[in-house]
């Protein structure tokens, strides 16, 4: 399954459809996604009636006319929404060159919303670190609230784990009403409480990549030094430890099943990294076994599943599964794997995918603007009941205390146990 939580992360929004017959062209995409959608999607009135989709695509039509593209793209990204599954959505990814962001990164740590990131052409020490507050005089618990209409907020961890990302967006935050104009006021609170209003021009977001400075904590924790592979394992000696970091549930095997043998060139093989595990579980004393899916997306869970099988004949110690709100989607179907087949206790945040979900996810593209509508194919039903989330067994968030010091809470509760 391919994960789309962050497909905001540079949506686009500006003059993709041109000329006279604009207003009529964008109806003709509504009637295609109207028509297309609920044959392709595998259940899209489940949470969602028919009659109230098809009244919101009515209202929109009629607006069309009195608006610009980057409203009508987010507008349907809103009614999209409502349909409660968060594989489904609305993506223009190919203009980015006319997406405006506001020169900031930002994480929610335990204490809140801190500038991990920043363009260098500001002052950097008056902007990194420091905890937002409000924009424009308007709380930030205000505007999440507001930004939730643009995402599936079906628990806390995806709210957590996407508003950061929509917070810096010039285009989403006008369309919540939140800013007027590519200006703003950000305010900050530094760790000795003091107040610092900032006004902040938002910048082609292109210029932010080639610009952005990151924070740098004093030391960095082991676990974090590598979320790019998709996998790779460490055994620590002190503490018998085996440690998987799980980053993406994806491999060579996977995509040359999936026929995309030139990725499959660039990806490391599941099969010799599953064999290295097992060989280490059987040669070395390990009492700790710890999965790390704290970042991990998605994919394709076949692998994740098959491992968990294996470890759960091959190792009779104490296992550990490492979840946050960056698991989505088939890293919460191995999540539930290592509980069954290894007794795992689960350690960290909740996820921000729930264990019922829809996935297996296309794409069709309408016709006039180009717009890519990512649709579900298949649910997976993997629980009794429908619970928004996974629930660790114990509830571990990292503060922007602890980041700044290079510590990861969840790996240090079980390196201590």
């Amino acid at each position: 399954m391919k994960q789309v939580l962050l497909l905001f992360c540079l949506i686009t929004l500006s003059g993709f459809i041109y000329g006279q017959d604009k207003a009529a062209q964008w109806r003709e995409d509504i009637n295609y996604l109207e028509n297309e959608l609920p044959k392709r999607h595998k259940d899209l009135y489940r949470h969602y009636s028919e009659q109230a989709f098809r009244a919101a695509l009515d209202s929109l039509r009629s607006a069309v006319p009195d608006m610009q593209d980057w409203q009508i793209t987010l507008q349907l990204q809103e009614i999209i929404c409502r349909a409660e599954d968060a594989h489904t959505a609305v993506y223009r990814g190919n203009a980015g060159d006319n997406e405006q962001v506001f020169p900031l990164q930002f994480y929610w740590f335990k204490e809140g919303l801190f500038v991990t990131g920043a363009s260098s052409s500001f002052s950097l020490d008056t902007l990194l670190a420091k905890q937002l507050m409000a924009i424009n005089g308007i709380p930030i618990e205000r505007v999440i609230a507001q930004l939730t209409r643009l995402f599936v907020a079906e628990n806390e961890s995806i709210v957590r784990h996407l508003a950061p990302n929509l917070i810096a967006q010039y285009y989403p935050l006008r369309y919540c009403g939140i800013v007027d104009t590519t200006s703003a006021i950000f305010s900050f609170r530094d760790t000795l409480g003091r107040t610092l209003n900032l006004p902040l021009q938002a910048i082609p977001a292109r210029s932010l990549k080639s610009t952005l400075v990151n924070y740098k904590p004093d030391s960095y924790a082991f676990t974090w030094r590598d979320n790019r592979t998709p996998f790779w394992h460490e055994y620590k000696e002190e503490g018998q430890v085996l440690y998987i970091r799980y980053n993406r549930c994806t491999s060579r095997e996977m995509e040359k099943k999936y026929g995309n043998k030139h990725r499959a060139k660039q990806l490391p093989s599941f099969e010799k990294f599953g064999e290295e595990v097992l060989r280490i579980l059987e040669k070395y004393p390990v009492k700790k076994l710890v999965f790390d899916v704290s970042n991990n997306p998605g994919g394709s869970s076949l692998q994740g599943t098959e491992l968990a099988k294996k470890a759960g004949k091959a190792f009779n110690g104490q296992a550990y599964v490492i979840i946050g709100r960056r698991t989505f989607s088939s890293a919460v179907l191995n999540t539930l794997d290592f509980q069954k087949y290894c007794n795992a206790t689960l350690v960290g945040e909740s996820t921000s995918g729930r264990p019922n979900h829809f996935g297996e996810v296309k794409t069709m593209q309408l016709p006039n603007s180009g717009v890519t509508v990512y649709y579900s194919t298949q649910y997976f039903k993997k629980v009794e009941g429908d619970p928004p989330t996974i629930e660790p067994d114990v509830h571990i968030e990292l503060s922007f205390s602890e980041f700044r010091q290079g510590i990861d809470p969840a790996w240090e509760y079980i390196k201590g146990l």
